[in-house]
């Protein structure tokens, strides 16, 4: 159905790519997330979640572009990742569960329809990946939420038209499109050089701005 309303790609930067796989037995976790920053790869990063019992989600996400600028194949780019000296002390006795998987994510920041007669785009298939962290289950609830109250009186009133539908595109912007356009911003600026590292310093010398880069993530 995504691509009946929109054959045509957009540009790669509106796409990230990401893998991940589960390691049991990963040395020293606590109950923190990690993230991991590479000055080739940004706005891309890499993650450890752990998700308790001595197992973890390992992970690596690059936007695409500029995983193509740097000629990088997502599962060498995974491997790199999981043999990092940062990290490969903690896996080099964890047990990989099952294989590692990699999806395309259509991020937020494509200004295109998600809405037609008969129809209405939800979570990936809407392209509503977070631009900045790559992340989409709430994404997907919460349009899920918003197509279903639309639809429900559209099919009361017998009406699934395009001007009928088009309320769920002002619903979800009035919801989502804020964080949206503020996620796609810092997406951009991570992407310079020197930037995470400035930023970085600025959250150890305020705690609002913390705060807000952590409320963002």
């Amino acid at each position: 159905m995504a691509e009946f309303l929109h054959p045509k790609k957009l540009p790669p930067r509106y796409y990230g790519i990401a893998m991940r796989a589960y390691f049991d037995g990963v040395h020293d976790l606590d109950q923190y997330v990690e993230l991991y920053f590479d000055q080739t790869a940004l706005p891309g990063y890499g993650w450890l979640f752990p998700i308790g019992n001595g197992m973890a989600n390992v992970g690596i996400g690059l936007r695409l572009d500029v995983a193509r600028r740097n000629r990088s194949h997502l599962l060498q780019a995974f491997d790199e990742f999981v043999n990092d000296p940062r990290l490969v002390g903690r896996l080099s006795h964890a047990t990989l569960m099952g294989r590692a998987n990699g999806w395309l994510l259509p991020f937020a920041s494509q200004r295109r329809p998600r809405a037609c007669a008969g129809m209405m785009l939800v979570g990936d298939a809407g392209a509503f990946v977070s631009p900045l962290t790559g992340s989409g289950i709430y994404n997907a609830m919460e349009t899920g939420r918003i197509a279903a109250q639309i639809a429900a009186k559209a099919i009361q009133a017998n009406d699934c038209s395009l001007n009928e539908l088009r309320k769920y595109e002002v619903k979800w912007q009035e919801v989502l499109g804020k964080r949206f356009r503020t996620e796609a911003t810092l997406q951009m600026l991570l992407g310079w050089p020197g930037i995470l590292d400035l930023l970085i310093r600025q959250m150890k010398r305020s705690e609002k701005l913390a705060s807000f880069v952590l409320d963002v993530l």
